[in-house]
This record gives C-alpha cells, structure tokens and sequence, in this order.
C-alpha cells in the first residue's frame, strides 16, 4: 500500500528541474508527460496507478506529489521490469492551472545494450590490431613458399580414371596448389576476421534502438490506460481497477 507522508510541496518549476536528466543519463532513462483529467488529485492518480506498482519486487513510497519506486528482482511478466527505480510526480503545466503525471524511470538493460555496440566494436579493433601484429613478413613467407615446395615434390599426382581420361575431362591438379599465397604485411583475413565483431555491434545498436522506443511507448501507454486517458481503454480494465481500489 502506498504510503504517504505528510511534508511541504516543492513548486513545481523546481521539481521538473530536479527531475530533468543529464544528457548522458538520457541514454538510459525513460521520461514522458501525461496529461490527467480535470480535477483529478494527486492521490487519486496514484491509486490509479497502484496496480503497476503492487508487484513483486517493487518498494514504492509516496511523498505528497511525488512516488518513488525500486525493484528487486521483478518477475518477468512485470510491465516495468526493465527498469531499477524511477520517479512519478503530480506538477502543474503551465498558466492554465492543468496538472501532469511526469514520469522518470532508469533501465541498466539499456544501459548495457548501448554499451554492448562499443565494446564489439572495440573487440573489431584489436582483432585488426592483433591480425597486423602476426603479419607474415617477407622472409616467413619465403621460408614457407620453400617448406610448401619441399612438400610438393614429396606429393604424388592423383592418376586419372581412364574413363575421365576418355572424356576429356582434365588431369587432376596437387593438392594444394590453388591455395592463396600470402602476402608480406597482410594478416590472414580468415582467421584475424573482424566480421563477426561488427556483425554483434550492429545487433545490439538496434536492440537497443528499437527497445527504447519500444519501452517508452508500453509505459505510456500503460500509464495512460490506468489513468483512464487512453481511448484504447477497455471496459474490462477499467472494471479490474475498480476491483482493485
């Protein structure tokens, strides 16, 4: 149950202030207004929402106009379980007097999938870095162009099957002999590959792209749905919130 506690209220300017995340922190934190219905109380609007916050693994505790929340361990069918902690505040907008549910939540999962694209990409570079520093030089790939020679001469050309003979299908070739040659201060493209590398960078950049936009839009809609201000509301969930209160 939500518990309030009985303190003075903050203006409202300087609350949205307080609540306005740096730019770095945008990265992670979820923000948005909603604007509630006319006459409608800060409490009332918290008993709205009281069904997203009556979760397992969610602490909240309510300050006059502001609702703070923490989760541990949420379950997985939580609507806000990508998220840590986040703040819910009842303000005034504006002159004409008309109040807005501003909401702030922070995710580490967001956190992480935008980190992640940084490090594959990181991991790209010392690939190449790692691959230039095992370049075969000009005299390892003499001593190894030698070696090969040695082996070849060793090597017996596979006889040809008369009936291809026959046919005029072409005498059969040394094993190996197609092989690439490489290349002084080129490392091998196959083993020392950054492929795989950019190829996970550019998963979790639209992981995370798409996971953002995708979060913000269920919260709010969400919100706006226990709040009565989506027109999607269905009649049943309006009937589950009743129950609830």
């Amino acid at each position: 149950m939500i518990a309030a506690a009985a303190s003075h209220r903050t203006p409202a300017s300087s609350t949205g202030a307080a609540m306005q995340p740096s730019f770095l922190a945008r990265i992670w934190t979820i923000e948005g207004r909603l604007p509630l219905p006319e006459g409608q109380t800060a409490q009332e609007t918290f008993d709205r929402l009281r069904p997203m916050l009556r979760t397992s693994g969610t602490a909240h505790h309510q300050d006059g106009d502001t609702v703070q929340f923490r989760k541990t361990d949420p379950e997985a069918q939580d609507p806000l379980s990508v998220f840590d902690h986040g703040t819910l505040r009842v303000e005034t907008a504006g002159d004409a007097g008309g109040r807005v549910l501003h909401y702030r939540m922070v995710s580490r999962i967001l956190l992480l999938c935008f980190l992640a694209p940084l490090l594959f990409l990181g991991f790209s570079q010392l690939t190449v870095f790692v691959g230039r520093m095992n370049a075969p030089t000009a005299e390892d790939i003499a001593k190894a162009e030698k070696e090969q020679k040695a082996k070849e001469k060793k090597m017996v050309t596979p006889v040809q099957n008369p009936v291809d003979k026959f046919l005029g299908a072409p005498a059969p070739e040394k094993p190996g002999k197609d092989k690439p040659k490489p290349k002084a201060g080129q490392p091998d493209s196959k083993k020392y590959s950054p492929t795989p590398a950019y190829v996970f960078a550019c998963f979790f950049a639209i992981l995370y792209v798409f996971g953002r936009w995708l979060e913000a839009r269920l919260v709010r809609r969400r919100m706006a749905r226990l709040l009565g201000t989506d027109p999607a509301s269905t009649s049943e969930e309006l009937a589950a919130l009743a129950v609830s209160h």
